[in-house]
């Protein structure tokens, strides 16, 4: 349990970062997941929900309704979103242990944010604590953002062990949030509109090297 308090206080923190661009307030802090675990320090400035034009440089146009294609080569993954994504990295570290959060936001009508992110992390993770990483990592999401956790559900997603959980946002939208471990030292999170969005997001997500 030793290495699964700096992890799982990392996982907190993109959570929280994460949760930041959600609710298009930003904070420069992460909590602890753990009473004692210490605070992660992860660096400000992640994008809000109102992106800047032209930020991204990995978008191309995707076949009609579809929306675009997002490559992030340094955050290992590609996935179809609604519009060209604003990427963004940041390192950030909790005592020994360090970490990398790579964000993708996609931003479109009424302000409604679509993200994807990825966290490498230099300590590996007990597969025994990935479930309860992932159900307190969903719990602070809601904490931090604002939003409501209507429920959260234990599951698999492509056969990584995954937790999801509907969220309703503080002006009423329905979203849904998936938290995954792709292996001991890398996780992705999605944060999609409930439905067409999610599914779409979740669809089309593929993994880099």
């Amino acid at each position: 349990m030793t290495r699964a308090r700096p992890i799982g206080a990392a996982l907190a923190a993109v959570t929280l970062l994460l949760a930041g661009c959600a609710g298009n307030t930003v904070t420069g802090t992460g909590r602890a997941l753990n009473p004692g675990a210490g605070t992660p320090t992860v660096p400000g400035g992640f994008p809000s929900t109102s992106a800047a034009p032209g930020a991204s440089s990995n978008a191309s146009t995707a076949p009609a309704g579809r929306g675009v294609l997002v490559t992030y080569p340094a955050g290992h993954f590609s996935v179809m979103m609604p519009t060209q994504a604003t990427e963004r990295s940041e390192p950030g570290s909790l005592g020994g242990a360090s970490f990398t959060v790579y964000i993708a936001v996609s931003v479109s009508g009424g302000n409604t944010p679509t993200e994807v992110a990825s966290e490498d992390i230099d300590q590996p993770l007990d597969p025994a604590d990935y479930a309860i990483t992932l159900r307190t990592a969903v719990g602070e999401f809601g904490s931090a953002s604002g939003a409501t956790v209507d429920s959260q559900t234990p599951t698999q997603y492509r056969g990584y062990t995954a937790r999801r959980a509907a969220v309703t946002t503080p002006d009423g939208r329905p979203f849904t949030l998936l938290v995954f471990m792709y292996s001991s030292t890398r996780l992705f999170i999605v944060f999609a509109s409930a439905g067409a969005v999610y599914d779409l997001v979740t669809s089309t997500l593929r993994f880099l090297p």
